[in-house]
């Protein structure tokens, strides 16, 4: 029998290593039941997914004759970022969660292109729309993230099935600093 053998042996028979439960079992924390459940990883997977889709792009374009492969790369990876995190909160039926985060999914970017487009205008610098468009896609991930993706504690009644009122809009007009100022509200 070899040395180490024997040593792991004797260890293995020593009283000082035994396994023993913890006395107390309540000193272990436990997670809070009341608090409420955090799923942010599961979208992030699909966003990171419809990024490393439309990244094969790269790859893709560098090689003859791959043009149908580049079409359906960047179909998936926008088709995936569009509808692979709401439909995750439709399946944990958070439809109002869903909607917005599609509307998020669309009007960042939008805005982040209106935005760049206008910086670009005023700077006469065109290099700064893609940026602007880029910062509305990952602001609109990391809100779904670390905003949306929160599912209220068993036993408590999500926000969707709360609701006592539908939707309600409201016009409002008025001046702010001496400019005229006009909108739409909304209480959902």
């Amino acid at each position: 029998m070899s040395a180490a053998v024997l040593v792991l042996q004797l260890l293995a028979a020593s009283p000082a290593f035994e396994a023993r439960a913890p006395a107390n079992l309540s000193s272990v924390d436990q997670p809070d039941p009341a608090a409420p459940t955090w799923y942010g990883w599961q979208p992030f997977l699909a966003d990171a997914t419809a990024a490393g889709l439309i990244s094969g792009v790269l790859w893709t374009q560098s090689q003859p004759g791959r043009e149908a492969a580049t079409a359906l790369l960047v179909t998936g990876g926008v088709v995936l970022y569009l509808f692979g995190a709401p439909s995750l909160h439709l399946a944990r039926e958070r439809p109002r969660v869903a909607l917005l985060d599609v509307a998020m999914r669309v009007g960042f970017p939008l805005g982040g292109l209106v935005a760049g487009g206008l910086l670009a205008v005023m700077t006469q610098q065109p290099g700064v729309i893609a940026p602007g468009f880029g910062v509305g896609v990952l602001t609109a991930i990391f809100v779904d993230i670390l905003g949306l993706s929160w599912e209220p504690p068993p036993g408590q009644a999500s926000v969707e099935s709360t609701a006592s009122a539908p939707m309600r809009w409201a016009p409002f007009a008025g001046e702010v600093r001496g400019a005229p100022v006009a909108g739409l509200a909304a209480i959902f």
